[in-house]
């Protein structure tokens, strides 16, 4: 059984990232926008590249560009300030 730390170590990298990403939180409305959240969370707790998204957490300087190895970095940039919404 996955611990209580885990979930909010992931809960914590999940919204640095989306921060690093400059996702803009008000383009995620509605019931496909919590269904997306959804997905996102899910893909999070799934992802292999934790230690990766540890270690750029730790050192932002020197962590390679989000989109080489997050997997919600598509998702993230469609949610982005510098991105249209999808019609």
């Amino acid at each position: 059984m996955l611990g209580t730390r885990w979930f909010e170590e992931h809960a914590k990298l999940f919204g640095w990232m989306a921060g690093r990403h400059d996702v803009d939180w008000t383009r995620v409305d509605g019931p496909a926008g919590a269904v997306a959240v959804r997905h996102a969370v899910n893909t999070c707790l799934s992802c292999r590249e934790v230690e990766t998204c540890r270690e750029a957490h730790r050192d932002p300087q020197a962590a390679p560009a989000p989109a080489d190895f997050c997997p919600n970095a598509a998702r993230f940039a469609s949610w982005s300030r510098g991105v249209a919404p999808a019609e």
